[in-house]
């Protein structure tokens, strides 16, 4: 009689650790490695762009200044969501120094092919 329960709570346990992640829907995907591009107007200096949903910093390091930048591409799927996230874009004028915030939204995911934008400017402009 003993042995019962221990047994109950060994398949209770097998169980439990048995339960696997979602799993995506089949899909073709294509070999392209897809990004979302912004483009200023005029040359930006300390461009940067963070997630609003999870506060997470996307800036690339090597693209801080000039006049397009990548917001995201297809190495950011996973920190991204398949219902968008809208990511902030601060850049300031380089002869100016008058600063900006924008928004875009991109989607993701990790069932997702491709980041893509879902709505926000691909051209911004400093008057």
């Amino acid at each position: 009689m003993t042995k019962l329960p221990i047994m109950l709570l060994a398949v209770l346990a097998i169980n439990t650790c048995n339960k696997s992640e979602e799993k995506c829907p089949d899909k073709a995907c294509t070999m392209m490695f897809a990004s979302v591009p912004v483009t200023y107007n005029k040359p930006v200096k300390d461009f940067k762009a963070v997630n609003l949903r999870s506060g997470q910093n996307l800036t690339r390091k090597d693209q801080t200044t000039g006049t397009t930048f990548t917001v995201v591409d297809d190495g950011d799927l996973k920190k991204l969501t398949e219902g968008g996230d809208d990511i902030e874009l601060t850049a300031t004028d380089s002869a100016t120094n008058v600063s900006r915030k924008d928004t875009v939204k991109v989607s993701g995911g990790k069932c997702a092919c491709h980041v893509e934008r879902v709505s926000g400017p691909t051209e911004i402009s400093f008057n």
